[in-house]
C-alpha cells in the first residue's frame, strides 16, 4: 500500500491494528506531521508558492485522523497553518528550547526529525529489521 504522508500511514496501520498503532499514535504523527510542514515552509522560503500538492495531501490525511478521533470521542485536531500563516508567525516560533505535549498543541513549531524518530519508533519490530533509530534515520556514521 502506497501512502503519500506519515500521517496516512498512520491512519491505515491503527485502522488494520490498533494494538499495534494506538489513536494517540495517530494523533501524535498528525500534530507532529503539521508542525514539521510548518517548519519546512520557514526552512526553505525559496519554495513559498509550491507546497500546494503536499499540503494536499497532508490536509486529505489530517481529515481522515479527525474522523478516526471523533468516532473514538476524542478532540480534532488543531487546524494546519496557512502558508500566509506560517509565514507571518515567522522565527517567533521558531523556538525548539520548549517542548511538551501541551506546547504541540498550542501550534507551535517541533524540533527537526521528531515526526521521523516518533514513527520510527512506532514501527514493529521486525520491520525495524534490528537498526537502530539512527542508523533508519540516515545519521549513524559509516566507519
Amino acid at each position: 500500500v502506497f501512502h503519500r504522508t506519515y500521517v496516512g500511514a498512520a491512519v491505515n496501520l491503527h485502522r488494520c491494528d490498533p494494538d499495534l498503532v494506538s489513536i494517540e499514535d495517530v494523533e501524535m504523527v498528525a500534530n507532529d506531521a503539521m508542525q514539521e510542514f510548518e517548519e519546512a515552509r520557514l526552512m526553505y522560503p525559496e519554495m513559498t508558492g509550491r507546497w500546494e500538492d503536499a499540503e494536499e495531501d497532508l490536509r486529505e490525511d489530517l481529515r481522515r485522523v479527525d474522523e478516526v478521533l471523533r468516532a473514538a470521542g476524542r478532540e480534532p485536531l488543531r487546524q494546519l497553518r496557512s502558508e500566509a500563516d506560517v509565514e507571518e508567525s515567522g522565527a517567533e516560533d521558531y523556538d525548539t528550547e520548549e517542548s511538551g505535549g501541551q506546547w504541540t498543541h498550542q501550534g507551535n513549531l517541533a524540533g527537526k526529525g521528531s515526526l521521523r524518530r516518533h514513527f520510527v519508533d512506532l514501527m514493529p519490530r521486525p520491520l525495524r529489521r534490528h537498526r537502530t533509530r539512527t542508523q533508519t534515520l540516515g545519521l549513524a556514521s559509516s566507519v
